[in-house]
């Protein structure tokens, strides 16, 4: 079992003490199965629920992580609104609406140099009724509405980051998308961007799910993951870049906001699980 580290020093477990804190809301493992570390578990619809599977970076074949083997998903293509995995974030409203309008979301996945074209990440619609919300494009970029940057090595181990803070002003720091702990770029959202709209999440009181690697037509691709975190506040570029690139042992959990100049001064680096080598 993997086991999230929280606390590295007895300064950094004082910022921990507010319950009221914004936090890591939900993670997720591919142990085997769709199950949490936090929050609920995955919930595959469709084709998503026979067409995954799990194992190991050495039986599926790919390039293991850091030189390490670890526990993976294998997701297929999908065809449509049907299929997908239901992701319940468990983060309550957060701005000036009754939504989820502040979050960070990151994955550590890989895509082989065969799946191509646009590939779906992130959909906040509940019924996966419409146009996916942050994609990789064809040419490997990250992000949504025609602006992508960055670059996702195909047959590559990548941890990719998602931060949404829809109550900024400024229209650069609304939709900011990140590729092993740096800055990819930004994508304008334009009128879409603002608080409770298209790219805010449902709240954990509306029993209303988020979906991952699903798209309302299909816009996907094969690939694998190797854990996934959902946040309930936007994570700032140096706690993002605390997280680095992706490693066997998966996502590590940082304190609040507040104490993250703390773990800049005081240790450089927090990742949050015991052992995930395969025996």
């Amino acid at each position: 079992m993997k086991r999230i580290l929280i606390c590295i020093t007895a300064t950094m477990c004082l910022g921990l003490a507010d319950s009221t804190r914004a936090a890591v809301t939900g993670q997720w493992e591919f142990n085997g199965d769709f199950s949490s570390s936090i929050g609920i578990a995955l919930e595959p619809a469709g084709t998503a629920v026979a067409g995954s599977a799990f194992g190991t970076t050495t039986s599926f074949g790919v390039p293991d992580i850091g030189g390490q083997a670890a526990q993976i998903m294998r997701f297929p293509t999908l065809a449509g609104s049907a299929d997908g995995y239901k992701i319940f974030p468990g983060a309550a409203a957060n701005g000036s609406t009754a939504d989820v309008n502040r979050y960070s979301l990151i994955m550590d996945i890989l895509y082989p140099s065969t799946s191509t074209g646009y590939r779906a990440l992130f959909q906040t619609s509940a019924a996966n009724s419409n146009d996916g919300d942050w994609f990789v494009n064809g040419d490997n970029g990250l992000g949504t509405r025609g602006m992508y940057n960055g670059n996702l090595t195909p047959d590559t181990w990548h941890r990719i980051a998602l931060v949404v803070d829809l109550e900024q002003a400024d229209a650069t720091k609304k939709f900011l998308t990140y590729i092993d702990g740096a800055l990819a770029g930004y994508s304008d959202l334009g009128s879409e961007g603002n608080p409770g709209g298209r790219y805010s999440v449902y709240p954990d009181d509306s029993g209303s799910p988020s979906w991952i690697l699903s798209d309302n037509d299909g816009e996907t691709a094969l690939g694998y993951l190797n854990s996934v975190q959902f946040s309930d506040y936007a994570l700032t570029s140096d706690e993002i870049a605390l997280l680095g690139g992706p490693t066997a042992l998966g996502i590590g959990v940082i304190p609040e906001p507040s104490t993250g100049l703390l773990l800049l001064a005081g240790l450089g680096l927090l990742m949050g699980r015991n052992s995930r080598r395969v025996r």
